[in-house]
C-alpha cells in the first residue's frame, strides 16, 4: 500500500469542488458516508461536509457536482480528439474551451480536470500566438500541482520545465537544439526567473531519478546552456558599457 503524502491524506487535493453554500473550495472525502447511513460507492460525495462551512451535500447537490465533473471530462476528451487530427491553430476551439472553463470553475476548484483543461488551453493559446494567456494557463497548472502533489512529483517538475522553455521561446530565443538567447533584451526577459524554475525542477528530478538519468540531464543541460548565454551576453555588455543583471 502506498504511504506517500498524497495517498495517506484525509482528502484528495486533486479533486476539489465549490461548496454550494459558501462557494469556497472544498475537498470532500472520497468515501463519504451517505445521509441515510449506507456506504456509498467509491467517489460518491453525498452527505460529505464542506471543509470550510461544514455544509453537508444533499443528494441533489452531490449529483449536480458529479454531473458537472463528467461534463467537463467529456468536453476535454472531445477537444483532445479534435486537436490530435492536425497541427493547425484550431482557433475555433479556443472560445469553446474558455466557455467550458468558465462553467467548470463555478463548480470545480483545485481539480485535476481543470489542470487538464489549462494544459489544453496553454497549447491552443501557443498555437494562436497568445503568449501571455499561454503563460497564465501554465502558471495555474503549477499552482494546482504544488497543492495537489506535495513532496516529490515528476508531473510538477516537467510542468516547471515546460514553463521555463516557454518563457525562453516567448523572448524570441531558442531552446532546441540548444538554449540560445537572442540578445540582451531577451535575456532580461528570462533571467533570473527561468534559471530559478529550472533549478526547482532539477531539485525534484535529482531526488526522484538521480543525476545520471536522462530526465535530470536533459533539464540540467538547458540550465547550463542558459548560464553560458548569460555569461556571453554579460561579457558583451561589459565591452559595450551596457548592463545585464540577474537581479533584473
Amino acid at each position: 500500500i502506498c504511504s506517500c503524502m498524497r495517498c495517506i491524506a484525509p482528502c484528495d487535493k486533486s479533486r476539489g469542488f465549490r461548496c454550494p453554500k459558501c462557494r469556497q473550495a472544498s475537498f470532500y472525502r472520497l468515501q463519504a458516508k451517505a445521509a441515510g447511513g449506507n456506504s456509498p460507492s467509491s467517489g460518491d460525495i453525498t452527505g460529505a461536509s464542506c471543509s470550510s462551512c461544514q455544509h453537508c451535500l444533499s443528494a441533489s447537490e452531490a449529483s449536480f457536482l458529479a454531473a458537472e465533473e463528467r461534463e467537463l471530462e467529456s468536453k476535454l476528451d472531445d477537444f483532445e480528439r479534435r486537436i490530435e487530427r492536425g497541427r493547425g491553430r484550431h482557433s475555433s476551439l479556443v472560445q469553446q474551451l474558455e466557455t467550458a472553463l468558465i462553467r467548470a470553475e463555478c463548480s470545480l476548484s483545485q481539480h485535476w480536470l481543470l489542470d487538464k483543461a489549462w494544459a489544453i488551453a496553454a497549447d491552443l493559446y501557443e498555437r494562436n500566438e497568445r503568449q501571455e494567456d499561454s503563460q497564465a494557463a501554465t502558471r495555474k497548472r503549477i499552482a494546482f500541482q504544488e497543492e495537489a502533489y506535495p513532496g516529490l512529483s515528476g508531473t510538477r517538475a516537467w510542468t516547471l520545465e515546460a514553463y521555463a522553455d516557454m518563457l525562453i521561446r516567448h523572448s524570441g530565443s531558442a531552446v532546441e537544439p540548444r538554449v540560445s538567447i537572442a540578445d540582451v533584451d531577451a535575456l532580461r526577459q528570462v533571467e533570473p526567473q527561468v534559471s530559478q524554475i529550472y533549478l526547482e525542477a532539477l531539485q525534484i528530478l535529482r531526488l526522484m531519478f538521480g543525476e545520471s538519468h536522462e530526465y535530470y540531464t536533459s533539464v540540467n543541460r538547458k540550465a547550463i546552456e542558459l548560464e553560458h548565454e548569460f555569461r556571453k551576453h554579460f561579457d558583451k555588455a561589459c565591452a559595450t558599457g551596457s548592463s545585464v543583471s540577474k537581479e533584473g
